[in-house]
């Protein structure tokens, strides 16, 4: 991608490797490919033991730490927290399907760029119109798909999938029919997956609709 000059004191990018263009179709794209990731701690970790650390999972593009100012200190801080660019968006579905994902012993919380952007608006937007009110966690879903992970007859099994499907299409079906879906074990392509739901029995009230 890059080429150094002959006596190595220079660098450009190659010519061949065109620049993309930003506009809001690369956006969009970009973002498709993208996960939220918290749960590391905010000292002592730096992009370069990221970086191997996600390539565990598939290829990725690169790796983006979140900071926020620290007023007292003057200084940008760590939140904890990154958005991982991964190559293809199904490897970005495999990662976020995955049952588990540790960093050292903390399990990690794992959502679509896009998702966990929508949840802070909508929590921006809820504490202007009522300041005073408990603000829900973002940890809270943790919680959620855990306990839909112990009730009894709450995991629904898929089958029949074509190879456009994607977990979207899947999570957006489930929903119309009005079930409550904690989370989707499916990857794109697959002809079989599952769906973990909320409450006990409420794959089998699904399965009847």
């Amino acid at each position: 991608h890059f080429q150094v000059s002959e006596d190595r004191k220079q660098i450009r990018r190659s010519p061949a490797q065109v620049v993309p263009v930003f506009n809001e179709e690369r956006r969009k794209e970009l973002t498709s490919r993208t996960v939220y990731c918290k749960g590391f701690p905010v000292t002592g970790v730096v992009l370069d033991d990221l970086l191997p650390y996600f390539a565990t999972y598939g290829p990725i593009e690169t790796v983006m730490m979140r900071s926020y100012l620290d007023k007292a200190a003057k200084e940008h801080k760590f939140k904890g927290s990154v958005y991982v660019i991964f190559k293809t968006k199904e490897l970005a579905e495999k990662f976020l399907n995955l049952e588990s994902v540790k960093y050292g012993e903390t399990e990690l919380i794992r959502k679509w760029q896009s998702d966990y952007l929508e949840f802070k608006k909508q929590e921006r937007d809820s504490k202007r119109k009522n300041p005073n009110a408990p603000q829900k966690k973002f940890s809270d879903e943790k919680a959620a798909r855990q306990e839909a992970a112990m009730a009894k007859g709450a995991i629904l099994h898929l089958e029949g999938f074509s190879g456009e499907t994607s977990r979207e299409d899947v999570k957006r079906e489930l929903i119309s029919v009005g079930a409550e879906v904690a989370y989707i074990e499916y990857c794109k392509g697959d002809s079989k997956g599952l769906a973990r739901l909320q409450g006990e029995n409420s794959a089998q009230r699904v399965s009847e609709l």
